[in-house]
């Protein structure tokens, strides 16, 4: 799933393959969305250690580190599942509570580095949750 997500990410939505616009992508689904930014997460916590590491401390503009948290959404939407709109807004009201009860919590022990991105982190993952809940409900002919 990593390679596929890769590939889409360097070959746009057909990634090789037979897509066919216009059309919701079956191979796509809701586990595949929650794999792609559990994938996410880890990048963007890799890029941020190598940050720390080869550059020292924090500064302002740590949170480019946040783009791979982006594209498993934008990835989704391109597939065009049905009612992906409904789901862009279940996972924003979803995720934004999570991140910032989160990213508060974490706050004290963390620092703001590692609590913004556990926040950042935790707020894509339950709005992937629940973009592919209404999303993978659609498919399966729930109302």
């Amino acid at each position: 799933m990593a390679a596929d997500m890769l590939s889409f990410w360097w070959f746009g939505a057909d990634g090789g393959g037979a897509y066919e616009p216009g059309r919701s992508d079956e191979r796509f689904g809701p586990v595949k969305l929650l794999v792609w930014t559990a994938v996410a997460i880890a990048a963007a916590a890799g890029m941020l250690g190598l940050r720390l590491l080869f550059g020292g401390p924090p500064t302002a503009g740590w949170a480019i580190a946040a783009v791979p948290l982006v594209l498993p959404v934008v990835g989704a939407l391109a597939h065009r599942p049905p009612r992906r709109w409904r789901g862009v807004a279940v996972g924003v009201l979803i995720g934004t509570p999570v991140g910032l009860a989160v990213g508060a919590s974490t706050a004290s022990p963390l620092g703001s580095l590692w609590s913004g991105h556990l926040g950042l982190s935790s707020a894509f993952l339950a709005g992937a949750a629940g973009f592919a809940s209404v999303t993978g409900a659609a498919r399966r002919g729930s109302p």
